[in-house]
C-alpha cells in the first residue's frame, strides 16, 4: 500500500444506467510541481461510518485544488482519501469565522460567507448554527429546544404552519403567519389553501380540476401579521387587519359549501373579493358566515354579517357607489335563502363575495334580519323615500313563505321597517315604523307610524291594500 499527498483536479459526472441520476467521480493526482506528468486516480471520499451498496456513510464532494492524503492499493487505479488537509497557510479552525469547539466536543462546518456548523457538546447539547437568525439548539439537560429563523414552514399530514419574512409591494421586512389544520390528509390537487375562502378548489398551481368523486377536506385557517388578499389590484394586496380566523366545511354536499370568517383589526380600503368592488376603510371587527345548498333547480345561499367600525366610503364598483354604507358604525345582518345569486359546483359553489351587501329590504331573500346603526352620509341617498340619508338607526325584518323566482314580487309573510331620524331633500324625519302582513303581495294588515318635524302620521291600512312598492 502506498500513501501520498494528492490534489483534486476534476469532478466527473457519470449518468447511471437508467440515466435518471448522475454519479460523481473525484479525480486526483499526486501533489507535485509537475502535474502534467502525474498519474490520475479515481478517489473515494473518506467516511467515519460503515458503507454499503445503498449509499450509507459520509459523502463529501471537495472543491477543485483541495489537498488530501490518499492510500493506493497495488493494481488499482482507485485511491481512498484518508483525510483532507488545509493549505499550509490556513488554520484547521478557519481564518474568518473560527469554530468554537468546547472541550470534548465535536464540530462539523461548511465554511464560506454563509457558513453552516453543527456542534455536539458535552452534557447532551446539540447546535446547528448558520447565523443569529438561523439556528437550532437542543439541550438534553433542560429537555428543551430553541429555534430562531426569519422564515419557517412545518408541513404535516393535518396541514401546515408557515411563518415568513418577505417584501410585499415595497413593504420591507413584512412578516406573515399562517396555520392550516385539516380533518384529514389533503392532496395537492384538491387543495384550496392558497386561494380565497369562497372560491373553488381548483388548484391555482396546476389548473387541474379535482376528480369527480373527490370529497372536500374541512379545515381551519389562521392568519396573523401582514395579511394580504389573493389577487392583485390597484389598491395593492395588503388588507390592513391583523388577525383572521376562518373555517371551511362541506355540510350539504361533497363540495366546500359552508364558511365562517372572523377579522380583527382596522381594515384598509381594499378589494375583499375578486369582484371589482372597492370596500371603504374603517371596519375594526367583522364576523361573517355563508352556506350554500345547490340543487339541479336552483341554489340557496344564506349569509350573516356582524361588523363594527365607522366606514369612510360607500362600496364602489367601476367608479360608482353600489352600496351606500358611508358613515355606518354597526351592522347585524342575516339573509336566509337568497335565490337570485348562483354558485357553480367546484368552480365557485359559494358565489364568492355575493350575499353580504347592505340593502334596506333585500328583494330575493326569503328572510332578512337587519340592524344598522350610524349616520349614513352618502350623497346618493338624498331623496331616498325610506329617509335613509342621515338616518342614525335602521331596522328591517321580513320572513316570506314560498319565496322563489316565480313569486319574488308577490310574497306571503311579514315585513317590518324602522328608521330613526334621516331626511329627504324636503322632509326631516324623526322616525318611521311600518309593519305589514302580506298575502300574495297584498297587505291584509298594515300599520304605519311616522313623525316628521312638521307632522305626525298614524294609520292602520284597510285589508288588501296594494303592497307592490314595499320591497322596491
Amino acid at each position: 500500500m502506498k500513501i501520498f499527498e494528492a490534489v483534486v483536479i476534476r469532478i466527473n459526472e457519470i449518468p447511471s444506467e437508467n440515466g435518471s441520476f448522475t454519479q460523481k467521480e473525484i479525480i486526483v493526482t499526486p501533489y507535485s510541481s509537475d502535474r502534467e506528468i502525474s498519474s490520475e486516480y479515481i478517489a473515494i471520499p473518506p467516511s467515519i461510518f460503515p458503507t454499503d451498496a445503498f449509499g450509507s456513510g459520509v459523502v463529501t464532494l471537495p472543491e477543485l485544488n483541495q489537498r488530501c492524503i490518499v492510500a493506493e492499493s497495488s493494481g488499482y487505479r482507485r485511491v481512498q482519501i484518508l483525510s483532507f488537509i488545509p493549505f499550509a497557510t490556513t488554520s484547521t479552525y478557519g481564518e474568518y469565522t473560527p469554530v468554537d469547539v468546547s472541550s470534548g466536543g465535536v464540530a462539523f462546518k461548511i465554511g464560506g460567507t454563509k457558513s453552516m456548523t453543527m456542534y455536539f457538546h458535552k452534557g447532551g447539547k446539540w447546535e446547528l448554527f448558520s447565523n443569529e437568525f438561523c439556528k437550532l439548539y437542543l439541550d438534553g439537560t433542560k429537555r428543551s429546544y430553541h429555534l430562531t429563523t426569519d422564515s419557517a414552514e412545518h408541513v404535516f399530514a393535518g396541514g401546515r404552519v408557515l411563518n415568513t419574512q418577505e417584501e410585499i409591494e415595497g413593504v420591507e421586512n413584512s412578516t406573515r403567519h399562517i396555520e392550516i389544520y385539516t380533518q384529514s390528509r389533503e392532496w395537492k390537487q384538491n387543495t384550496d389553501i392558497r386561494i380565497a375562502g369562497e372560491k373553488s378548489v381548483l388548484n391555482p398551481e396546476s389548473t387541474i380540476l379535482p376528480l369527480p368523486d373527490y370529497s372536500y377536506v374541512p379545515k381551519v385557517i389562521v392568519k396573523a401579521g401582514m395579511i394580504t388578499n389573493d389577487f392583485d389590484s390597484s389598491l395593492g394586496r395588503i388588507v390592513g387587519h391583523m388577525y383572521e380566523l376562518e373555517t371551511r366545511q362541506a355540510i350539504y354536499s361533497g363540495d366546500k359549501d359552508t364558511v365562517t370568517v372572523l377579522k380583527l383589526g382596522r381594515q384598509s380600503e381594499m378589494y375583499k373579493y375578486d369582484d371589482n368592488k372597492v370596500y371603504g376603510a374603517g371596519t375594526l371587527f367583522e364576523w361573517s358566515g355563508k352556506t350554500a345548498q345547490i340543487t339541479s333547480a336552483n341554489s340557496q345561499v344564506s349569509t350573516h354579517v356582524l361588523r363594527y367600525g365607522q366606514l369612510e366610503k360607500d362600496v364602489i364598483a367601476n367608479g360608482a357607489p353600489v352600496e351606500h354604507t358611508q358613515g355606518e358604525v354597526f351592522r347585524n345582518q342575516s339573509y336566509i335563502n337568497i335565490i337570485d345569486i348562483d354558485g357553480a359546483p367546484v368552480i365557485d359553489i359559494l358565489a364568492e363575495g355575493k350575499g353580504y351587501e347592505f340593502e334596506f329590504g333585500r328583494n330575493g331573500a326569503t328572510q332578512q334580519y337587519l340592524q344598522s346603526y350610524g349616520r349614513l352620509t352618502s350623497e346618493d341617498l338624498i331623496g331616498n323615500e325610506d329617509f335613509l340619508h342621515n338616518s342614525a338607526v335602521r331596522e328591517h325584518f321580513h320572513a316570506f313563505e314560498g319565496h322563489n323566482l316565480g313569486t319574488i314580487g308577490t310574497p306571503t309573510g311579514i315585513l317590518y321597517n324602522f328608521v330613526l331620524f334621516g331626511n329627504t331633500e324636503a322632509v326631516n324625519n324623526i322616525f318611521t315604523r311600518q309593519i305589514d302582513r302580506l298575502q300574495n303581495g297584498e297587505a291584509n294588515y298594515s300599520y304605519k307610524e311616522q313623525f316628521t318635524e312638521t307632522e305626525y302620521i298614524w294609520r292602520v291600512a284597510a285589508p288588501n291594500r296594494s303592497a307592490s312598492t314595499l320591497l322596491d
